[in-house]
């Protein structure tokens, strides 16, 4: 039975859901592992964990489904993206980007206030993907006691 198969049978569709993923930064060599929490795509590259360089998705051969995975407080994770953190995202890039011309216009043009391109964006960016936007978060305590919870309820074979 191949990997497609067996997700299907639990009622995964996508190919990317509950496995572990390794990411390379090119410039670096440094290689991380981050979980998809969620049965939705994932994105080809993430920023560095110091958000200075792209990490690309590599050895997809190697990813390994882990549905019932714990992750380690400090791992990163992908997790669906919340309008509270769309916004704090939009946020910082407003603030980068208000007087600069993007897409051709400057923002300050495009939208009377920040605030105004805060939500706009914010709310495009939550509307992005069709299963859930995905966002990358680093795991405290609590969300690894959450996945420990779950893992323990799930039934075992």
């Amino acid at each position: 039975m191949d990997d497609r198969s067996s997700r299907e049978d639990k009622g995964y569709q996508q190919p990317e859901g509950f496995k572990l993923m390794q990411y390379r930064d090119d410039a670096t060599g440094e290689v991380e592992w981050i979980w998809n929490s969620r049965n939705a795509v994932t994105p080809f590259v993430v920023r560095s964990r110091d958000g200075l360089r792209n990490m690309t998705h590599v050895r997809w051969n190697e990813d390994a489904y882990a549905p019932g995975w714990v992750p380690n407080v400090g791992d990163r994770i992908f997790v669906n993206l919340t309008i509270e953190r769309a916004r704090e995202h939009r946020r910082k890039y407003v603030e980068r980007n208000w007087e600069r011309v993007v897409y051709g216009e400057k923002m300050s043009d495009r939208w009377p206030t920040k605030e105004a391109a805060i939500e706009d964006l914010a709310r495009a960016d939550m509307e992005s993907f069709g299963l859930g936007t995905p966002d990358v978060v680093v795991v405290d305590a609590e969300t690894r006691a959450r996945f420990a919870k779950a893992a323990a309820q799930r039934p075992t074979r």
